[in-house]
């Protein structure tokens, strides 16, 4: 491979104004995996609120349309697995508890960050999404998983733990 595109930066090699969607979908695609396998082999340490922050950004901020994650943590905070549950349209998604639950439970997850984007780019909060964390808060407590918060993703990224709305 050759040396100066490894070193180079990712602006310099590809001309991100010109990505056609589907494009960006694959990159973001490939960016998934590779960020997977690293999981897998040097398990990520969420060890500050600005580090989920960088992993969300990363994770859902070139989605088109509206995105439900969920970041699975084990008791020392290391991500276990990062699952897309809910693809919605570009202003909202249905978010359900059952399968988020079920995930938690299937690989003993002790802690959950939930993650979703607004395409619009505006990092803000919506009633539903208070609602829906809410709800996703009570359920899980039921089976002793924590809710450490729930990020929303635009040009920036809004905490909802930080906001004190959690």
């Amino acid at each position: 491979m050759n040396q100066e595109l490894i070193w180079a930066a990712a602006n310099d090699v590809l001309d991100l104004d010109s990505l056609s969607e589907h494009q960006e979908s694959v990159l973001v695609d490939v960016a998934c995996l590779l960020l997977t396998r690293r999981f897998k082999q040097q398990p990520t340490l969420i060890e500050s609120p600005s580090a989920a922050t960088r992993l969300a950004k990363t994770w859902l901020g070139l989605e088109p349309n509206e995105v439900f994650g969920v970041i699975y943590l084990d008791a020392g905070h290391c991500v276990i697995e990062m699952v897309k549950h809910f693809h919605g349209t570009v202003d909202s998604s249905h978010v359900h508890a059952r399968p988020i639950m079920q995930k938690a439970l299937e690989i003993n997850a002790v802690a959950v960050i939930f993650c979703h984007n607004h395409p619009s780019g505006r990092a803000e909060p919506s009633a539903s999404d208070k609602a829906i964390t809410n709800h996703l808060i009570t359920v899980l407590k039921y089976v002793d998983v924590r809710v450490l918060d729930h990020l929303v993703v635009g040009e920036t990224v809004a905490s909802m733990a930080g906001l004190g709305m959690m």
